[in-house]
């Protein structure tokens, strides 16, 4: 049995289902069994970045059950960047086609201000990404990803002892 059997976001299947779910897009696996997984001790929260409600919710949902240092996400990729360059930060997860802040505008922001700061890029067309130079994720998933697939992404690219530094002006 699912984890998350009743949330009003899971489909029969288990699955955690996005506003613009059609056939498979935007849905995130939801199985029990992924909340089990324990990553390493963290002090820095997660941060995601989509303007898809329900799959940064749904992301949220499987990384705020593995990962010990919490997670909060932004609708808006403005938003999102102020909170990763004043706050300790494990990993940034972004969506690449946002309006009016893209994930590329996201992280090349990041690059320039946090370069430790670990960038997992999460979305329906990845291939946006190419020819984009000095970038530099750490990962790239396409959506839908397996929440088996997510959870191992932040293990292997997530810190957490990234905090902010203070600049010289």
């Amino acid at each position: 049995m699912s984890f998350a059997k009743g949330h009003p976001a899971i489909d029969e299947a288990g699955f955690l289902v996005g506003t613009r779910a059609r056939g498979g897009v935007g849905t995130l696996p939801a199985y029990g069994w992924v909340y089990s997984v324990q990553m390493p001790d963290p002090v820095s929260e997660l941060v995601v970045v989509d303007d898809d409600d329900s799959v940064r919710e749904a992301v949220l949902l499987v990384l705020r059950r593995a990962w010990s240092g919490g997670a909060v996400g932004f609708r808006d990729g403005q938003a999102g960047l102020e909170h990763a360059l004043r706050n300790p930060v494990a990993a940034v997860i972004l969506d690449i086609e946002m309006l009016p802040v893209s994930g590329v505008d996201i992280a090349r922001a990041l690059r320039r201000e946090r370069p430790e700061v670990p960038i997992i890029f999460l979305s329906g067309n990845p291939e946006a990404l190419e020819g984009v130079p000095g970038l530099r994720p750490e990962a790239v998933l396409r959506k839908p990803v397996s929440a088996d697939a997510l959870v191992r992404a932040v293990m292997a690219h997530g810190s957490g002892n990234s905090t902010p530094s203070r600049r010289r002006d």
